[in-house]
């Protein structure tokens, strides 16, 4: 017996008495319409990801439109934690990064998480690029 939701790509699970999990009987209850006020609660990791981002032609990167910390890095939820998108995607598409590890930004946009601008260093690395491409001044004894 199939215990997911009625509605269509809802991976939640329906209640014992209910074909409908928690947040869609509460939308009935609500709005009497099962899929009313439908945000990305009910998508994949992938699919919640692909919403957020739009593509720049003239950079190549793709920009982060979904919800950003306050220094510019875009966040989302996946399972109950909140992640940063850049490294979310990075892993979706490269594989997964090493324990210790930063992703870093060859375009040097921080809203970008376009897999072919992020590449897997060190902290030390990311510091050396920064100040290679004078976004951090190099100073030397006091």
């Amino acid at each position: 017996m199939n215990n997911l939701c009625a509605i269509k790509n809802c991976p939640k699970e329906r209640s014992p008495k209910d074909k409908y999990c928690s947040m869609h009987r509460a939308r009935i209850t609500r709005h009497r319409d099962p899929q009313k006020l439908i945000g990305l609660n009910c998508l994949s990791l992938r699919e919640r990801f692909e919403k957020q981002f739009v593509k720049d032609k003239s950079s190549g990167c793709w920009l982060w439109i979904g919800t950003t910390k306050k220094n510019g890095y875009g966040i989302l939820q996946d399972k109950g934690m909140v992640r940063h998108a850049h490294r979310v995607s990075f892993e979706m598409f490269n594989g997964s990064i090493p324990t210790g590890s930063v992703i870093c930004h060859s375009c040097d946009n921080r809203k970008c998480v376009n897999p072919s601008h992020l590449w897997c260093g060190s902290q030390a690395d990311n510091l050396r690029d920064a100040r290679l491409k004078g976004r951090m001044p190099y100073k030397n004894g006091e």
